[in-house]
């Protein structure tokens, strides 16, 4: 563009603008640079996420189930580890749940019938 700059002015303020810009990417460049520099990657960490994530891969296929599944399944088996171990306490719980459905439900209906009487 310096080249043929000499032919028009438009040219040699596209070279201008060309430089300007030349130069500013190279700072932007140096500054992600800087910044990808100073991040510190803790392979440890990585190595640990990748064992991770290949345990729930063996875990879900030996259960053909999906992760939302598993944990659904992890607090099914619970359910029933603390009725085995503590039948008294299961039962507390799952009256405490049952009351707060009931409630819940309750509301809800006396609601509706308010809607439908008006």
């Amino acid at each position: 563009m310096s080249k043929i700059s000499v032919y028009d002015n438009e040219f040699k303020e596209i070279s201008k603008l060309l430089e300007e810009s030349y130069y500013n990417l190279e700072e932007a460049k140096k500054s992600v640079e800087s910044s990808l520099d100073s991040l510190d990657f803790d392979s440890d960490a990585y190595n640990n996420y990748q064992e991770r994530l290949y345990e729930l891969s063996k875990i879900e296929t030996k259960y053909a189930k999906s992760n939302d599944d598993l944990v659904k399944y992890l607090e099914e088996m619970t359910d029933e580890l603390l009725m085995s171990q503590d039948f008294d306490g299961y039962l507390k719980i799952a009256k405490s749940k049952l009351d707060t459905h009931y409630d819940e439900a309750y509301k809800l209906g006396e609601k509706l019938s308010s809607y439908r009487k008006n």
